[in-house]
């Protein structure tokens, strides 16, 4: 196996079509890459993290509050509602989905709506600048891929998985 290039997301400031070059012969090599300087702030991951623990550490009766009946789309989906393809076995994670509009209303004592709002945000405006980079990387205009993502349905996913006590086929 390939190792997984890296890129130094820095290199989109100073200069874009390098960028765009490297990251269009990673995605064509191994379809993969993992960048590093980017421009999510450190204080955004520690607080997201620390509000998402806080809130996955609540009890599964204050979490279902935030259940949406939409399909997962957004809001809190609880442990064994989904399960991988092909298997018969709940999954025991549980997540929260933020997207931009159609989010239940977070009570203010979970301190967690701020913290998702402000991680999509600064995942949005980096997407943004790697579509560019993809878009320069394929020969197209740079903005070729911007209404997509301007007018996509993204979700950001916060993921908790339990420990695991016993056998999981017995677990839920």
């Amino acid at each position: 196996m390939k190792e997984i290039p890296v890129l130094d997301f820095s290199l989109w400031s100073s200069d874009p079509e390098k960028f765009a070059s490297k990251l269009g012969k990673a995605f064509s090599t191994t379809g993969f890459v993992r960048i590093v300087n980017h421009t999510i702030q450190p204080t955004t991951i520690v607080n997201l993290l620390d509000q998402s623990q806080t809130f996955f550490n609540r009890t599964l009766q204050e979490k279902s509050t935030l259940i949406q009946n939409n399909g997962g789309q957004t809001g809190y989906v609880p442990p064994g509602s989904e399960s991988a393809k092909g298997s018969d076995v709940a999954d025991l994670k549980e997540f929260y989905h933020y997207a931009r509009e159609g989010n239940p209303r977070i009570p203010m004592q979970y301190f967690f709506e701020e913290a998702m709002h402000q991680m999509y945000e600064e995942f949005f405006l980096m997407a943004d600048k790697l579509m560019m980079a993809v878009a320069l990387s394929l020969d197209l205009p740079m903005g070729h891929f911007s209404n997509t993502l301007r007018d996509g349905d993204s979700l950001l996913r916060v993921l908790h998985y339990p420990p695991i006590t016993k056998d999981p086929g017995e677990a839920m």
